[in-house]
């Protein structure tokens, strides 16, 4: 474990460093009056710092997901829990030992009925929507989490009132920048695997927990075919736990088994370990215990993942910024007009300026000419997209009838009337069609939503680039116009501008897409960023259309049958079942279509207000650093010089600064 936290050590070495040069490039265009620029540094410094490597375990039911969670982080932290939890998602952290409980927004239209009273007395104090967080006692988390196995299936069934549960601890581990997200458990129930599905495109690496004494079972495969390979995520490590309960001469026969059924879905090694061994060997000290679980060779070839390959993926992006605000737009443009401005006569400044300010009017024109192409775009976008998924719903829709009646139930139901076969003749077919769906589903995911949001996408800000060019070419000839210059020789793609200007452009919900936040290939970058959107809605999706939710109403319809005799009971079964499960995907249909439609508009009217700030951004430089240059002039010669002192001294810092840039760039591009 000491290699491990030592490599986990090292890159948030690199991580402090890397913000302390930012920090300082900041201070030194505060030097400069170039104050929005050092602002954009100030806020990339503290994301550097800020950012963690998430660990998400992910695994059914019963695998020792709690178990193997506490075996990494050396204490039985989190509780094995002994009954299945709601759909909240566990993030461990770094800190004083306590609980931070967030609450959905707005809460589900039906809560449990029975709910712990302090959230009680909570949501009655302020309501449903817009909840702050509790804290909670760490023993009590259970009584927070955990399903109430002896409720009905309707009660079972309702979603979490809770976001997630933040656990704070103080762990090596967690302490040199590692979050670990407890996901729920694939087995427990489609509303928690889908929570799961959800925050996988969050995840620096995703750990699969299966169990030696069960591998791969057909729910496992399921979500690693459905949910990960189909999906894009060839990373995953899978961790067969309890491999010590396994007999001597059974165990090459289930590691050549276990590699024919996943060696196709990952890159990694497979690891077979036992976590209760580990995390005994931890808390006893006992080192011969701990490396015969198989558990440190799994923490160091993470450690080695995160810390290279997601490490470069993390830090890209802030060195790539840094060194084009450096380079491109201090060192190449501001020092060299600022130099020029001030050899020009004060009054032959002044005229210039009131020369060019009619096109500063026109600037402002055509940015919002472009902000209103983007609403436009945007709305069109995201209403195409809900009549696309309208249409999906009512297509499976017109296809349950047929899926039901293919389904042979006759050995079930033949001549029997009793209730028990009548429920499990309806949930025979009630998985069959289950199954169909979801076949359905992902086909229409892969073939028609994600190519459609990437086409829209690319049309919103392809449409833009032109509008953006022209406004940047305006922009060019005001600074010529200003400085009596040459236009800049080296041309800077338009995206690129963007995001120097914006600082750190579209990174954040989209980051896993984007290797660095700047790029010039605005085609490339735009179809990276439809992909990560489709992947992200596309997971959202799965399952939620699975009519499994059915299946409350059809037990009631069952229970309340007084229908006898074998063909009329199979009839009435079937007319049951498709009625109730395309009465479910009628009802969620304009749910699911109006969540994408606002997931939508929220996401890209964000995006899109970003470039719009950022050539707010320009605009306003431009006629800002005149007036420096004016208030300098006017303070006379004396002043005059200093500015002139101050840009060699700030120039001469910059390009140290740069050359100390060296070690990050040889990192991020080995």
């Amino acid at each position: 474990m000491g290699n491990t936290i030592g490599s986990y050590a090292e890159f948030k070495d690199k991580q402090e460093r890397l913000s302390a040069i930012i920090r300082e490039s900041s201070d030194c265009l505060k030097e400069l009056s170039s104050n929005q620029y050092a602002e954009k540094l100030n806020q990339l410094s503290k994301k550097v710092l800020d950012d963690s490597f998430k660990i998400m375990v992910v695994g059914t039911f019963k695998n020792g997901k709690s178990t193997f969670i506490n075996s990494i982080l050396g204490k039985e932290i989190l509780p094995a829990y002994a009954v299945p939890c709601t759909a909240v998602i566990n993030e461990v952290k770094y800190g004083k030992e306590s609980a931070v409980l967030y609450f959905r927004n707005p809460l589900p239209d039906k809560l449990p009925s029975e709910l712990p009273g302090s959230v009680e007395n909570h949501i009655n104090r302020n309501g449903k929507k817009d909840l702050p967080p509790i804290t909670i006692p760490y023993k009590e988390i259970e009584d927070y989490v955990c399903i109430p196995m002896n409720k009905d299936f309707n009660e079972i069934a309702l979603e979490s009132p809770y976001e997630k549960l933040e656990l704070f601890w103080p762990s090596n581990l967690l302490e040199n920048g590692v979050e670990i997200i407890d996901s729920p458990g694939l087995n427990e129930h489609e509303t928690r695997t889908k929570v799961t599905s959800e925050y996988l495109s969050k995840a620096d690496a995703i750990l699969f927990v299966l169990n030696a004494q069960a591998i791969c079972s057909q729910e496992e495969m399921k979500f690693i075919k459905n949910s990960l390979s189909s999906y894009g995520f060839t990373n995953p490590f899978f961790i067969v736990n309890r491999f010590d309960a396994i007999r001597e001469r059974e165990k090459q026969k289930l590691i050549d088994f276990t590699h024919s059924k996943l060696d196709q879905y990952t890159k990694q090694k497979i690891y077979f370990v036992s976590a209760l061994d580990a995390l005994d060997g931890k808390e006893e000290n006992d080192e011969a215990l701990l490396n015969k679980s198989g558990i440190p060779e799994l923490e160091n070839d993470l450690a080695v993942f995160l810390t290279n390959e997601r490490g470069k993926a993390k830090l890209r992006q802030p060195v790539n910024e840094l060194t084009h605000i450096l380079q491109r737009i201090v060192l190449n443009k501001y020092i060299p007009d600022q130099r020029k401005l001030l050899e020009v006569d004060l009054n032959e400044i002044k005229r210039r300026l009131e020369n060019e300010k009619p096109k500063l009017d026109v600037l402002k024109e055509k940015k919002e000419q472009l902000k209103k192409n983007f609403t436009n775009r945007i709305n069109s976008t995201s209403k195409q997209l809900a009549f696309l998924v309208k249409e999906n719903t009512r297509s499976l829709g017109n296809k349950v009838s047929t899926w039901v009646n293919e389904c042979n139930i006759d050995k079930d139901v033949w001549a029997v009337s009793g209730e028990d076969a009548r429920k499990k003749a309806a949930e025979k077919i009630l998985n069959y069609v289950s199954a169909k769906i979801e076949a359905e589903q992902h086909e229409w995911n892969n073939e028609v939503l994600r190519p459609e949001i990437t086409k829209g996408i690319e049309e919103i800000f392809e449409s833009a680039e032109n509008r953006i060019s022209e406004i940047y070419s305006v922009i060019d000839s005001i600074n010529i116009g200003l400085t009596g210059g040459n236009p800049n020789t080296e041309a800077v793609p338009t995206w690129e501008r963007i995001a120097g200007a914006v600082g750190g452009l579209m990174v954040g919900d989209f980051s896993s897409a984007i290797s660095g936040g700047i790029n010039g290939l605005s085609k490339e970058f735009f179809q990276n960023l439809g992909i990560n959107l489709g992947l992200a809605f596309g997971l959202s999706m799965l399952g939620i259309l699975n009519p499994v939710t059915a299946i409350p109403a059809l037990i009631g319809l069952i229970a309340h049958s007084f229908i006898t005799g074998g063909n009329k009971v199979r009839e009435q079964i079937k007319k049951g079942v498709a009625e109730e499960i395309v009465k479910q995907l009628s009802q969620q249909s304009n749910k699911i279509a109006d969540n994408m439609q606002q997931q939508f508009e929220d996401k890209f009217f964000k995006q899109a207000n970003q470039i719009i700030d950022a050539l707010d951004f320009e605009i306003n430089s431009v006629e800002q650093k005149v007036n420096d240059i004016i208030s300098e002039k006017e303070k006379g010669e004396e002043a005059v010089s200093q500015k002139k002192a101050l840009l060699n001294r700030c120039e001469k810092h910059i390009r140290t600064i740069l050359g100390s840039l060296q070690e990050f760039n040889e990192f991020v591009s080995a």
